[in-house]
């Protein structure tokens, strides 16, 4: 089979990180863990209601999202990422909007919650610049700098495949981790309400690990807020 469209910038990455940052990749297969840990929470207390399988159906959307987006980032389409990065957001907001309205898990079931944007602003969602920017550069067809700088040479020609760079690469990374792990902290909360005991141990996992991703990562106070 010819596979001359694939990257081979996966490798390049993997080892990247494995060998210069290795902690990076440790913190962010231990949030993908905790995650599933929560997925395991939501589908026990399913049949209880549908808070539980409306936040399970959220976090495992969410996860999909961001693994597909670290995956993209791996091969090099960084910039592209950036649509998977909106939807992942836009998960983050939606457990958000859950865990303070959970009376609305059953219109979210039938798929009649208000747009994302009224949801975002329900809940006073931080978010909107990046979405906004997400949507215009990302999500949408461009021809900004920011959406086609990578591709478009100033003398005329095209970037046809996509280049490892070290440094692009880490701050894709590290963007997408940070909202990963936002994404578990929004999904340990609304376990708080399923399931009590349950959510202390989770809750317990998510500030140790949140302290070693706040060396590694370096997450910054407003980026936590």
């Amino acid at each position: 089979m010819h596979q001359s469209f694939l990257s081979p910038n996966r490798e390049l990455a993997l080892s990247h990180l494995s060998t210069q940052h290795p902690s990076r990749l440790r913190v962010v297969s231990q949030t993908f863990e905790q995650i599933d840990g929560c997925l395991g929470a939501f589908e026990r207390h399913s049949p209880a209601g549908p808070f539980a399988t409306a936040c399970g159906v959220a976090l495992v959307k969410g996860k999909n999202f961001a693994v597909c987006s670290f995956g993209l980032i791996a091969d090099g389409y960084g910039q592209e990422s950036g649509v998977l990065l909106r939807l992942l957001v836009e998960h983050i907001e939606l457990l958000n909007y859950l865990e303070k309205f959970p009376d609305e898990a059953g219109r979210a079931l039938e798929n009649k919650l208000p747009t994302a944007g009224a949801r975002a602003m329900r809940i006073n969602g931080k978010f909107k610049f990046l979405r906004d920017f997400l949507n215009e550069n990302s999500s949408h067809g461009s021809f900004s700098d920011h959406s086609v700088g990578h591709v478009r040479n100033r003398d005329g020609s095209i970037n046809k495949r996509p280049n490892f760079g070290a440094t692009t690469f880490d701050a894709n990374f590290r963007l997408t981790a940070v909202f990963t792990i936002f994404l578990l902290r929004a999904a340990v909360e609304c376990i708080r309400p399923v399931d009590g005991p349950s959510f202390d141990d989770h809750a317990k996992l998510f500030d140790k690990l949140i302290g070693r991703a706040r060396d590694v990562f370096n997450i910054s106070a407003n980026e936590e807020a």
